[in-house]
């Protein structure tokens, strides 16, 4: 498969996901919702994306090579050239017909059971993933297992299956690789992230900090992951509006970011995004516009012009263009951004209306002068 080839993939499932949630526009869709913002992030970095679908296939290949031996040779190089072409159809018939067999291995069956799953989430289809990692993870406890069906769980928003799942997750990295290990760092902070995703801030916190600080120690505090952490805890005392200890942990963040990963990722634009909205936030409109146009002009050329994310930041700037009385410009930003997202998105999008009801506000509040 080449890039184009991926690429032409990856934009026919939006358009599919985008004509099944179109079908039924009155109702709430947010797994569909965050599918078709996963997929738009592939193809928005398909070249990124692209590689890791390539060391995906390379990692099927090799794990059809083990537990497919005795599925007959022509079965698995059938299996090996279609994921080749990014058809996963045989892969799977191949897993689900070894799990059907190795029923009696415990062990074999849940790595079967896992494959699915990974086959499943590349795919983005959350609800066949969680079911193939919980039951690898039935069959099998182990970190590995536990912590995917986890991520799945809280992907889609079952939160009491997520944190049963990240308790277990938790137990199972400190007996499999301790509590110093990077394995239980990503326990913690998966725990605290949901934490904060079911408004149980205060808890969240101190599970935020030990998750840093395991990172700082197991990674350094020049790796990107630190920043991650960094981000997360910051953005937790944003939504707290503690402004004040929340600035310097943005700011760190930026800066490891900007050293590590470079000013052109993506990543950076939205680094740049939430520092932009705290200083909005304490009323720094002069310091909050440069980095407001530096994320926009991050964003053009990362993802797009046409990309729902370059909408969103167009949004942010718009409303800080409010905030300064600007409200012609605001029009012209909060329009440009209601285009964007009623074609990426569709009209019915719980993004474009914010957007709209942004823009409506606008012109409500201060219409234009004719």
């Amino acid at each position: 498969m080449t890039l184009d080839e991926y690429e032409a993939r990856t934009q026919a499932k939006i358009d599919a996901a985008l004509a099944e949630r179109a079908a039924a526009p009155n109702e709430p869709h947010p797994v569909k919702d965050a599918q078709i913002a996963e997929l738009q992030s592939r193809l928005a970095n398909s070249e990124q994306s692209f590689e890791k679908q390539k060391q995906f296939t390379a990692s099927l290949e090799a794990r059809l090579d083990r537990e497919g031996n005795t599925s007959g040779g022509d079965d698995v190089e059938k299996a090996k050239q279609a994921l080749e072409a990014g058809d996963t159809e045989a892969a799977t018939r191949l897993f689900e017909n070894i799990k059907a067999r190795t029923a009696l291995d415990v062990e074999a069956s849940a790595r079967a059971s896992f494959a699915l799953g990974e086959i499943a989430e590349q795919e983005v289809r959350w609800h066949q993933a969680f079911a193939h990692f919980s039951e690898a993870a039935r069959l099998h406890q182990c970190f590995d297992y536990l912590i995917r069906a986890q991520e799945m769980a809280h992907n889609l928003a079952n939160y009491l299956k997520a944190e049963r799942l990240v308790q277990l997750s938790l137990d199972a990295a400190k007996k499999e690789y301790g509590k110093t290990s990077s394995q239980y760092g990503i326990g913690l902070n998966n725990l605290a992230s949901l934490l904060q995703a079911m408004g149980r801030y205060d808890e969240a916190e101190p599970i935020y900090r030990q998750a840093l600080e395991n990172t700082r120690q197991t990674l350094g505090e020049t790796h990107p992951n630190y920043g991650t952490g960094l981000n997360n805890l910051a953005g937790l005392l944003l939504a707290q509006k503690r402004y004040k200890k929340a600035e310097p942990l943005f700011k760190q963040a930026l800066e490891i970011t900007r050293q590590t990963l470079g000013e052109t990722h993506p990543i950076y634009g939205t680094r740049l995004n939430n520092l932009a909205e705290l200083l909005q936030a304490i009323g720094r409109f002069g310091e909050a516009e440069p980095l407001y146009r530096q994320a926009l002009d991050n964003a053009y050329h990362a993802l797009g012009e046409d990309h729902p994310g370059f909408a969103t930041y167009l949004n942010n700037f718009a409303s800080l263009l409010v905030a300064t009385k600007r409200y012609d410009e605001a029009e012209l930003f909060y329009r440009q951004a209601v285009k964007i997202m009623d074609k990426s998105l569709g009209p019915e999008h719980p993004n474009t209306n914010v957007v709209k009801q942004n823009l409506e506000k606008l012109l409500t509040e201060h219409p234009p002068e004719n």
